[in-house]
């Protein structure tokens, strides 16, 4: 990763092994705007 650069990475669990995962990397000045939509993203989530 880049210096200025920040990467964020996620797991959502129904169950001990059932879940997703994911990362965002983005401008480290853009966090404020991309903490909601990771949090929106996780939230989303849905088991079927």
């Amino acid at each position: 990763m880049k210096d200025g650069e920040t990467e964020i990475h996620f797991v959502v669990m129904k169950e001990d092994r059932i879940g997703i995962s994911g990362s965002l990397k983005f401008k480290s000045e853009k966090l404020a705007d991309y903490e909601p939509v990771v949090k929106s993203i996780m939230n989303s989530i849905k088991f079927k």
